[in-house]
């Protein structure tokens, strides 16, 4: 499925539809629903996830993918999977915790997913359209768009400048640690190793214009920062925006931390 296409566009539509459907179903729910059934969803994207990625291992037409390069250490993947806590713990509970999981999953975390579908690594873009690598690869992407949008829209998550920017900044340190990963995993296991693309673009579009720049492992990412912080600033303005607009976020309840 290429990008912008009539098959791109009517995805994308049905995603939203997903993610306008289950803000319907579950906006008048009680707290513990909501988080235990997006929990829930998230899981099953965790596991659509898993089972393309050993499709795609597996399938002969993609001799490229290996279980080195696909292990879940790329930034999508690490979304997918903290968004079931982000649902799941109690903030109440665990106030820092869910505090930090739900920012970075609703900022870096929507906007990476977006950015993938816009511009995926072309071993995704000419798989059969009805096959699991495509409706995996675009189908975790978009549900990391839309539960990480729906923590907000439900009132689970309150976004905030400081949020955005913090966010931004704790997306800086993960690559920073991921780095060292990619240089080990390079060395030992698989020389294509490549999670967070720091030594690779692979033909993805934004980060090929940022290699073009810099072409220098890891170096060249730092120059997508500017992106990454404006993406999460216009997130949040386009969120207060609708909140402005609609005026229908429901507001959490003030709770002692038990």
């Amino acid at each position: 499925m290429y990008p912008f296409s009539i098959w791109w566009f009517g995805f994308l539509g049905m995603m939203t539809f997903v993610g306008v459907g289950l803000y319907h179903v579950l906006r008048h729910r009680p707290d513990r629903v909501q988080r235990r059934t997006l929990a829930l969803v998230a899981a099953g994207s965790v596991v659509l996830y898993t089972a393309f990625t050993f499709k795609s291992i597996n399938n002969p037409a993609l001799p490229e993918v290996t279980l080195g390069q696909n292990l879940p250490f790329h930034l999508c993947n690490v979304v997918a999977w903290c968004l079931i806590p982000a649902y799941l713990l109690d903030e109440r509970r665990w106030p820092r915790t869910v505090d930090w999981l739900r920012a970075f999953c609703f900022f870096p975390g929507a906007l990476a997913g977006f950015l993938a579908l816009t511009s995926p690594v072309p071993i995704y873009i000419g798989q059969p359209l009805i096959s699991l690598e495509t409706i995996g690869f675009y189908g975790v992407h978009s549900m990391n768009v839309v539960l990480g949008t729906l923590l907000a829209s439900l009132g689970l998550y309150r976004p905030s400048l400081w949020h955005a920017l913090r966010s931004a900044l704790h997306l800086l340190a993960l690559a920073t640690i991921v780095f060292p990963l990619d240089i080990v995993m390079r060395a030992l296991v698989d020389p294509g190793a490549n999670y967070f693309y720091l030594f690779d673009p692979e033909d993805a579009d934004i980060l090929v214009a940022a290699h073009d720049v810099l072409p220098v492992p890891y170096l060249y990412a730092l120059l997508l920062a500017p992106v990454a912080l404006s993406g999460v600033v216009i997130q949040l303005g386009l969120y207060r925006g609708i909140e402005a607009i609609v005026g229908r976020v429901r507001p959490r309840p003030t709770a002692l931390v038990e």
